[in-house]
């Protein structure tokens, strides 16, 4: 059986005309659980910004919560390993764990124009399967991320608040009674 070739072991004038889409992988088996997660509290509080070149993953959580900061930051860092995750003070008591990798537009597909509480939010078929095998996860992302965002509501009395069917009041953004 003959070798297959690679771009690098090509002549320079095939090179020339080789155009090669690389899509970002998506979550390996080790990585299910830690993405879950992630998706949950994106879902809650994040979401992704277009810097010109690259996206940037912001996710925002109360600064009280340093366990929640670090499992953020950790999922953060099982999936995509190779780039940086920082942390962004918000005023006194929110923080930011920011990345940026082109990834997450994949990974996170639910982007787009506007505010997430506004328009339809649907998984897609990937994610279900991935959010069927570790329901906890993303119930602990969804729940993680209400958490802070109820605690950063005391602080802004401009974010709207909506009252939960527990009558608990919350401003995250997500509606009672909405499926995902």
């Amino acid at each position: 059986m003959a070798k297959l070739a690679t771009a690098k072991g090509l002549k320079p004038f095939a090179r020339k005309g080789l155009q090669v889409r690389i899509l970002p992988p998506l979550p390996t088996s080790s990585q299910y659980r830690a993405y879950v997660y992630l998706l949950g509290i994106y879902l809650g509080d994040g979401c992704l910004a277009w810097t010109g070149r690259t996206f940037r993953l912001l996710i925002y959580l109360n600064v009280s919560q340093s366990e929640v900061i670090q499992e953020c930051v950790d999922a953060v860092t099982i999936l995509v390993p190779e780039r940086r995750v920082g942390l962004v003070r918000h005023g006194a008591r929110r923080v930011a764990v920011s990345s940026y990798a082109r990834a997450w537009r994949e990974l996170f597909p639910q982007h787009g124009p506007g505010r997430k509480h506004t328009r339809r939010i649907e998984l897609s078929a990937w994610q279900r399967g991935l959010a069927d095998l570790y329901p906890a996860a993303l119930v602990r992302g969804l729940i993680q991320s209400d958490a802070a965002a109820t605690a950063a509501s005391s602080m802004e009395p401009t974010i709207p608040r909506i009252r939960s069917p527990t009558g608990r009041t919350t401003s995250s953004g997500c509606l009672p009674g909405a499926a995902i």
